[in-house]
């Protein structure tokens, strides 16, 4: 296609116009994922019952924390 010199404007249009093209896509992909995660992560995490029985001193820290967050939300 890069024969002719003067189908530089073309191919350089058509680059960037597929290249906003997958940019769009991309994110609507990563739009719509992350909130079918959130949806699902929120439905888990208020079904799980935390215990604190055999977890070390920092992981206790972080399951109180956790909860704590759980529960603002």
């Amino acid at each position: 296609m890069d024969r002719d010199p003067n189908h530089f404007p073309t191919l350089i249009t058509a680059c960037v116009i597929t290249t906003i093209s997958l940019f769009i896509l991309i994110n609507m992909i990563i739009f719509f994922h992350e909130r079918s995660v959130k949806n699902h992560q929120q439905a888990v995490i208020n079904e799980v019952k935390l215990t604190t029985d055999k977890l070390g001193e920092e992981e206790k820290q972080m399951t109180n924390y956790l909860q704590g967050v759980n529960e603002t939300q």
